[in-house]
């Protein structure tokens, strides 16, 4: 069993259709690399809390996992954050996830609109859709 929640919710979206059929296999670790044109998806690991029973048999941790959709305008930034919602990372999801035992998934903040300037001089903007998922998952 794993105990990297960003590697298991980066393949969770990644082997997830509604998501893939938007953005192909670009889902990437922490930033979205320079040449990456959108759509595309960053994962991060914001904060990460450990908590463990008073005999130390039953550990667990909460995971802030921020989910980044990249789009050429706002409308596929959104669209790809919501097949990221609704179905790589919906609410009732739990059990066994791309090798970590889940208990809970909830969202707890966004979807917030961003906006990234041009990366190569150009007038092409853009778009972000963020949002910050909580996951509970058994420690190993």
């Amino acid at each position: 069993m794993s105990d990297d929640i960003q590697k298991s919710v980066r393949d969770r979206i990644s082997k997830t259709s509604q998501v893939t059929d938007i953005c192909k296999a670009q889902i990437y670790d922490d930033v979205l690399p320079q040449q990456v044109n959108p759509p595309a998806v960053a994962v991060f690991v914001e904060e990460s809390t450990c908590y463990e029973d008073i005999n130390g048999s039953n550990r667990c941790f909460q995971a802030q996992v921020v989910v980044l959709a990249w789009g050429t305008d706002r409308a596929q930034a959104n669209s790809l954050a919501k097949a990221i919602r609704d179905y790589a990372l919906p609410a009732d999801l739990r059990g066994q996830i791309e090798g970590m035992d889940w208990t809970e998934v909830s969202l707890a903040a966004g979807p917030v609109a961003l906006v990234d300037g041009p990366q190569d001089g150009s007038d092409k903007w853009r778009r972000i859709t963020k949002q910050v998922f909580t996951i509970w998952a058994n420690a190993l």
